[in-house]
């Protein structure tokens, strides 16, 4: 009997940290797993993690303690450290308690991680995977994914080993393969839509995304061209936040409420477009063509999300500060409640679907797997 490889994923998620990052390696996990992988996820206990949603895939998760920890960092450690909630050391050596035997493949999906932490858990693993999206920190690792866009061949000059494989930019998109199997129905459809009939609301997690939510569906419906529009307003918070947002529109017949779904793909296929924070649902969306109107909720989004808008893959509504309806209202203002999608799809790039095609993950996984590449490793 063969003995089946092992991928351990080193990942959180938080209410500062959100859902994203673990969010992808469930879907790298599930392609792995697939092909036969034994899959585990090492994560902090902190507050606003996903462990049960981990477990409920049927993943084996091991929780390192949370520590609250607030006098750890140092001028050398990576922008994004205090989301460890533990030193840099520390971490490492929990993570490495865990791992009793070597791994085939550690997974590391964090920026308060870099080299050094690396180099600690090399003797847990034959090869490490680095997923990335912000180029900022020198990294020990095989394997380095960003899928940012639009990438540059020198963005990882000096923070890499000189033998790391690179998969960089959109071709190596992490997409459920839900998105995949409906992606050409979706855009098929898209095409012949004619009037604006369903407005999709995802403005992300924790208290600035419950906030943000309450105040953009306030204006929305509160805008007489939109009386016709049916709303899908994705919430993924706690059953407090939820409740405090469905207080401000609890006499609007229009808005359906979707509650921590596993259903974002159906959701996107059906609207006509979306209002959503920049960042986390940013390929699904163009891999589906959906239209977007985005707000940046985060630093590290701005870069992207403003690229992004120059070049027609999305509409910026401005930063969560200071953002404004008015870009998407004045499409509309002329309409007489016949709200015309000509007037939304001549914002964006034709064919701009094209920048993602949800084949990203059996990418990712055939160079995990590749023989050749564990069979490089130096112990």
């Amino acid at each position: 009997m063969i003995e089946k490889k092992t991928a351990a994923f080193r990942v959180d998620a938080s209410l500062i940290i959100g859902k994203g990052h673990v969010a992808r390696c469930l879907t790298l996990a599930k392609e792995l797993k697939e092909r036969g992988v034994r899959v585990i996820f090492i994560c902090r206990n902190l507050l606003g993690g996903m462990k049960e949603e981990i477990s409920r895939e049927g993943y084996a998760i091991c929780l390192l303690k949370s520590k609250n920890k607030k006098e750890f960092e140092s001028k050398s450690d990576p922008a994004h450290a205090h989301w460890l909630g533990v030193s840099w050391r520390e971490d490492a050596e929990d993570t490495s308690k865990i791992l009793k035997e070597c791994v085939e493949w550690l997974i590391v999906d964090h920026y308060g991680i870099d080299y050094r932490w690396h180099e600690v858990l090399r003797n847990k693993t034959k090869k490490i995977l680095v997923i990335d999206d912000i180029a900022d920190r020198k990294l020990d690792c095989d394997v380095v994914i960003n899928q940012t866009y639009p990438y540059h061949m020198d963005m990882y000059q000096d923070l890499l080993p000189a033998t790391s494989i690179q998969l960089l930019g959109t071709h190596y998109a992490i997409l459920r393969q839900e998105f995949s199997n409906i992606r050409t129905k979706a855009i098929q459809e898209r095409k012949k839509q004619k009037k604006l009939e369903r407005i999709l609301l995802v403005l992300g997690g924790g208290q600035q995304g419950c906030e943000l939510t309450a105040l953009v569906l306030s204006e929305l419906l509160e805008y007489e061209g939109f009386n016709h529009v049916v709303f899908d307003v994705v919430l993924s918070y706690g059953d407090k936040e939820n409740r405090e947002i469905k207080k401000t529109v609890t006499r609007a017949k229009n808005v359906n409420w979707h509650e921590n779904t596993n259903n974002i793909s159906k959701l996107m296929k059906n609207s006509s477009i979306s209002i959503t924070s920049a960042g986390g649902t940013t390929w699904e969306r163009i891999c589906l063509g959906v239209f977007s109107f985005v707000i940046v909720t985060a630093e590290h989004q701005k870069k992207i999300a403003r690229t992004l808008c120059d070049r027609g893959y999305e509409v910026c509504l401005g930063e969560y500060s200071n953002y404004s309806l008015a870009p998407l209202f004045n499409i509309f203002k002329d309409s007489c409640g016949n709200t015309k999608m000509d007037n939304v799809k001549c914002l964006f790039k034709p064919n701009f679907y094209e920048l993602v095609d949800g084949e990203g993950v059996k990418r990712i996984v055939d160079v995990v797997l590749s023989d050749e590449l564990l069979l490089s490793a130096q112990h």
